[in-house]
């Protein structure tokens, strides 16, 4: 697959794609899912308001996929990959490795 930007700065773009949007819950959390990459980290600026941390969970493993799928059409290795999810204040939610959604 030609064309495919996997470099700095490609993942707030995914992110805006796939992860945008809001609830309309009693309950929101802006939770930023940044990606780290061997020695690089990618930030999420943007984050998204989610109604918990359980959907956080929910929606990495998709868009894990979807990013590891993107990384091998572009002859990248994907299996060092993580999300690491926090909140605003910094409160880690959970740390999902992009090999653990392979199965």
């Amino acid at each position: 697959m030609s064309g495919v930007d996997c470099g700095p700065g490609w993942w707030n773009n995914f992110a805006i794609e796939r992860l945008g949007g809001s609830l309309d819950g009693a309950y929101h959390a802006e939770v930023f899912f940044h990606v780290h990459r061997d020695d690089i980290f990618e930030e999420d600026v943007e984050g998204i308001d989610l109604a918990s941390p359980e959907q956080a969970r929910e929606e990495a493993i998709p868009a894990a996929r979807e990013i590891v799928a993107v990384l091998i059409c572009a002859g990248h290795p994907a299996d060092r990959d993580v999300f690491e999810i926090m909140t605003e204040d910094a409160t880690l939610v959970a740390i999902v490795p992009f090999q653990s959604v392979l199965s």
